[in-house]
């Protein structure tokens, strides 16, 4: 049978550095042959459906569907960690029955075809979903919907139409010659849709600026069973639920988000950046709470994530000089805040900060959509990396972070697992801010990766903070979302494209 690389971008485009290989065997315990994982799984024997060929072929061109399995598999999995951790072990998903990849023209004949059909849908736009978003129940024939050729581009002023098949970075490079901008930035950037963002309710690393994905959005058009729902390209309305409400966190069960209408900002002439240590999290924590004039990117590690980063770069004589500089301030176990600032000073008045200079900002922006290629090495290295990400407010932000921290080491212990555990926040608010969590663990099974995943989530929600943040709900989620709003949820629902 063929192989399948199942990897975020096909797994390729980073190398980890001899100190990250170090530290992460000194951490989690040296790689056992056994282990490693070259990020390909054997595709499935799977039979194509003939007869379901002859039903599409009645709507759609000959180019826009296959029954490949190949095709098949990967629009029907995306890059949770619990996905590509059973993949790993040979554990494969629910596979759709066909791809489709419908032009503007096509698309209603389609629906309108499927529901007679009593053929069920997911969405596909990158397979970029962290939360189980393609994850389904097979109940009859279920095909998914690639977005890919729904790609309408107008411009208007102060605004463009675009379809929800765009890549981000498409979409940005488009803009950037005329010079304009969405404003939204996600690490995800080179693979993630504009429809994606708006079903997950993204937010890119330059939220504190441009807001988050349902600031930046004016409107959009959805596709349903039983017709389209669009709303005029207007500043503001106030007419109950519309489009953009209904398409916003939608996650592909309302409808088929085919465009949407987004405001443009001008592209920043220059960017600048700085950067701060502290002698401790909470110290930092204290100091970006009374930032008034928020910069455009303020992004500050814990001191596990910063003494990461510092332990797993390049050894150089610029790294050995702020390592004795931070060292002699009494911050060598410290916390790092990154700071950009578009068309704007990077610098801040932070009293008691140690302020270390552009370069480390520079480089963060250098490397800013690499994380999920450093993702596809460490799966190699028989190690399991997830995220998960949360928000709070002020007032409970510390005690969170403190809360998650006790709870994994806990876990760990009891599990005899080996991990590590770092977290940053972003995305600052007024009233408190998004903090990320990545954790690493060796010699870990799906299910004992789903119970780590569980305990963190309690103890964000324990804590007062949101299920998520930016990545959305999905099907590892959804359960911890209260009853009354699963019931409002299912009822806006088409069930053309539910999962159940």
């Amino acid at each position: 049978m063929s192989k399948i690389n199942v990897l975020y971008g096909s797994g390729t485009g980073y190398m980890l550095t001899p100190g990250m290989k170090s530290l992460l065997d000194s951490s989690l315990g040296k790689m056992d042959p056994s282990e490693a994982w070259d990020g390909k799984v054997e595709i499935p024997d799977l039979k194509e459906d003939s007869d379901l060929g002859m039903i599409l072929s009645s709507v759609l061109k000959k180019n826009n569907f296959t029954l490949n399995p190949e095709a098949r598999l990967v629009h029907s999995v995306g890059q949770s960690s619990l996905e590509l951790c059973s993949l790993r072990d040979g554990i494969f998903p629910d596979v759709v029955d066909a791809v489709v990849f419908p032009e503007y023209s096509e698309v209603q004949p389609l629906l309108k075809l499927a529901h007679e059909k009593k053929i069920r849908m997911t969405v596909y736009g990158g397979g970029t979903s962290v939360t189980g978003g393609h994850v389904f129940k097979r109940s009859g024939k279920v095909i998914s919907l690639d977005t890919k050729n729904l790609k309408e581009f107008r411009r208007g002023s102060g605004y463009v139409v675009l379809g929800a098949g765009f890549k981000g970075q498409e979409a940005e490079n488009l803009l950037n010659t005329h010079g304009l901008t969405i404003g939204n930035f996600p690490e995800s950037m080179q693979f993630s849709t504009i429809g994606g963002w708006i079903a997950t309710m993204a937010s890119g690393q330059e939220s504190n600026q441009y807001g988050d994905i349902e600031n930046i959005l004016l409107s959009a058009r959805i596709s349903r069973s039983d017709g389209d729902i669009l709303q005029p390209i207007v500043p503001r309305e106030s007419s109950g639920l519309d489009a953009k409400a209904l398409a916003l966190g939608s996650e592909g069960r309302r409808g088929l988000i085919t465009e949407a209408v987004l405001n443009t900002y001008r592209s920043p002439a220059n960017r600048s950046f700085s950067s701060y240590f502290f002698r401790t999290f909470s110290e930092g924590i204290d100091a970006i709470r009374k930032i008034r004039n928020i910069p455009s990117v303020l992004r500050l590690s814990d001191e596990a994530e910063t003494m990461f980063s510092l332990d797993t770069a390049d050894e150089s004589t610029m790294k050995k000089v702020l390592r004795g500089y931070i060292s002699v301030r009494g911050a060598q176990r410290g916390s790092l805040l990154v700071v950009m600032n578009n068309d704007a000073s990077a610098l801040l008045n932070i009293p008691g900060a140690i302020y270390t200079g552009p370069q480390i900002g520079r480089k963060w922006f250098r490397e800013r959509y690499m994380r999920p290629y450093l993702g596809n090495e460490i799966w190699k290295m028989g190690i399991v990396p997830d995220t998960l990400e949360t928000s709070a407010s002020w007032d409970n932000i510390e005690t969170l972070h403190s809360r998650v921290s006790e709870a994994f080491n806990e876990k760990i212990s009891e599990t005899g697992l080996k991990g590590i555990l770092l977290s940053h926040i972003s995305h600052v608010y007024n009233s408190g801010a998004s903090i990320y969590f990545t954790f690493m663990l060796r010699r870990c099974s799906p299910d004992g990766l789903k119970d780590i995943r569980n305990t963190l989530v309690r103890t964000f929600i324990q804590c007062g903070g949101s299920v998520s943040h930016h990545h959305g709900v999905g099907s590892y989620l959804s359960e911890y979302i209260e009853n009354p709003v699963r019931k409002i949820e299912k009822e806006m629902q088409d069930p053309l494209f539910s999962r159940e």
